[in-house]
């Protein structure tokens, strides 16, 4: 069961954290309705695996990033905030935002500039500047993209929808801890406010 949680809990974690920093900027009480938006908001991205499982063997498709690129979000955005206002649209823009950042830092990159540009591209930890800053810069990752992709295809028609699932997520016991100590600031948030 652990296994099928994979990436999800720590995109959790970045709901439940951005929630308690925005929430506390914006002097807002506790709701745990806004709460679950802001879990909502950090694990829609991966909402298009769903698609994905439905048409991965009629289309021959590897992954469901094909239809993760920021247009989608953009537009997401700014309709959150044209009906809920600017605190919600927040609440669903930075778990998004860092979501997919976060997917970005994988070796296959994502497809940040759809329908611009169809190269992966993926972030990648370039160093430390003068000011001490950490320095992240974006990297072609097509190459990589379609060896990954050659080896998903392969066995493609024979996995079933669990098999699916469990090539492609892992949790560590990094990701476990990191997803306790993101409850804490909630706790504390709930309990002061």
């Amino acid at each position: 069961m652990l296994k099928m949680l994979g990436k999800t809990i720590p995109h959790f974690s970045i709901g439940l954290i951005c929630y308690v920093i925005i929430s506390f900027l914006c002097e807002k009480n506790f709701s745990i309705k806004i709460l679950f938006f802001s879990i909502f908001a950090s694990v829609a991205p991966d909402l298009d695996f769903i698609p994905y499982l439905i048409l991965r063997k009629k289309h021959g498709i590897t992954t469901h990033q094909h239809f993760h690129f920021l247009a989608v979000w953009i537009l997401a955005v700014i309709v959150i905030y044209l009906f809920l206002g600017t605190y919600c649209a927040f609440l669903f823009l930075f778990p998004v935002m860092i979501h997919l950042f976060y997917d970005a830092t994988d070796i296959q990159g994502l497809w940040f500039f759809l329908p611009f540009s169809k190269r992966h591209f993926r972030l990648e930890l370039s160093g430390i500047d003068s000011l001490g800053l950490i320095d992240f810069r974006f990297v072609d990752s097509e190459n990589d993209f379609q060896d990954i992709h050659s080896n998903l295809r392969k066995g493609l028609y024979e996995r079933n929808i669990i098999d699916e699932i469990n090539i492609r997520f892992e949790l560590t016991k990094n990701e476990i801890i990191f997803f306790i100590f993101s409850i804490l600031p909630v706790l504390l948030y709930a309990y002061f406010c």
